[in-house]
């Protein structure tokens, strides 16, 4: 398990650890018998987790334009289960305000989130796909910015394209 994680800089007992071989002969040290379970726990506390994108790319059959993001935020910054789903991100707005007039069409202002069943339709008429150019990232930093995002499994775009044979465009959003 050990070998095919990353693990991240942490602090014991004022001593710095970086590699896996420190950290290993720091438990050999620290600990004579200690049980699989608890081992499984402190390594989970200092190891990056791969994390699988959450939604499925959105692509209609008749999309002629393909928008890509990064990754989207952790879950508990979703207001929707689907395509940039932070309330604070105005991805939606500035969309209601281009083709409504209105930076609020697709909001659902007392609840905080997005009418998603209205997004989708609006996408499906208008032929816009949804997807990110990462299929499984690894956060560094915990949270959504691209600067601390390693892509691990890239989306698969020539799949995409595929999908969408009327796809004649590509907006890069992240």
């Amino acid at each position: 398990m050990l070998a095919s994680c990353k693990l991240r800089s942490l602090t014991r007992n004022n001593i710095f650890f970086t590699r896996k071989f420190d950290v290993i002969c720091c438990i050999a040290n620290i600990c004579r018998i200690i049980k699989l379970q608890e081992l499984q726990e402190f390594c989970s506390s200092i190891i990056y987790h791969m994390e699988q994108h959450p939604f499925k790319p959105f692509l209609p059959v008749n999309a002629r334009i393909l928008f890509l993001g990064s990754f989207p935020p952790t879950s508990k910054r979703w207001s929707i289960p689907f395509y940039y789903p932070n309330w604070q991100n105005d991805m939606w707005r500035m969309v209601g305000l281009l083709f409504y007039g209105d930076k609020d069409y697709f909001c659902l202002i007392p609840q905080k989130k997005y009418n998603q069943p209205l997004l989708e339709d609006f996408l499906n008429e208008r032929g816009i796909a949804l997807s990110d150019t990462a299929q499984a990232v690894t956060r560094l930093k915990g949270n959504a910015s691209d600067k601390f995002l390693q892509i691990d499994v890239p989306m698969d775009l020539s799949g995409h394209l595929r999908a969408m044979p009327q796809c004649d465009t590509i907006v890069v959003t992240g």
